[in-house]
């Protein structure tokens, strides 16, 4: 009886492993090996095509715009529309800012701050805030603002947000920016950021209002 037992025990498990086995091999090629999140590197570059919206002291506002990033702090944007990219391209370096309109062969140089304070759309955080903001990702709240990060996708090994809104303290008035595309740390040529600006050019001023 123990002998006949034993044998009734060991294929009984054997059967219930057999069976395991057999489920596993079936389902397997259904099972989905999730990456690993990690953290983002470091940026050292950065493009992408993105949508901005927001009120402002003038108005609602919607710009489409093709923007580039490099260290040491090197930003290059400019319009997109249905006719393409064309109508100017600006260049934030340090603490300036130069815009080129190229059909008019006009041109605009002055301090960041400056540049602001003469658009005057009334936003409560910095231009350099809101260009950390787009690219790097890592401010969660401004001294003016709160921000808040949407529509993760997974980029690589890692998660970005597609989506980000801007909510200011003081006035309520939101920006909402919407990424089509981003590339972090792409290789850059180095003559997307040249501002070539012709002699014959002339040099223009804002009017704030």
């Amino acid at each position: 009886m123990k002998s006949a037992f034993g044998k009734l025990w060991f294929f009984s498990n054997f059967a219930w492993v057999f069976i395991f086995l057999a489920l596993n091999c079936s389902t397997s090629k259904n099972i989905k090996v999730q990456k690993i999140l990690v953290k983002p590197p470091e940026v050292e570059s950065f493009a992408a095509l993105l949508s901005l919206k927001g009120a402002t002291h003038k108005g609602k506002i919607k710009l489409n715009l093709e923007l580039f990033f490099r260290e040491p702090r090197q930003v290059v944007f400019s319009p997109r529309t249905s006719w393409g990219s064309g109508f100017f391209k600006a260049k934030m370096e340090k603490d300036s800012v130069t815009i080129y309109f190229p059909k008019d062969e006009k041109y605009y140089k002055d301090k960041v701050e400056t540049f602001q304070e003469k658009l005057n759309w009334g936003w409560e955080i910095k231009l350099q805030e809101l260009m950390d903001i787009i690219i790097n990702k890592n401010l969660d709240s401004a001294s003016g603002a709160e921000i808040t990060y949407k529509k993760f996708k997974n980029y690589e090994n890692f998660e970005l947000p597609y989506e980000i809104e801007i909510k200011f303290k003081n006035s309520g008035k939101k920006v909402k920016i919407s990424f089509k595309e981003q590339k972090l740390n792409p290789a850059l040529s180095a003559k997307i950021f040249q501002l070539q600006i012709p002699d014959t050019a002339q040099r223009v001023d804002l009017v704030g209002n």
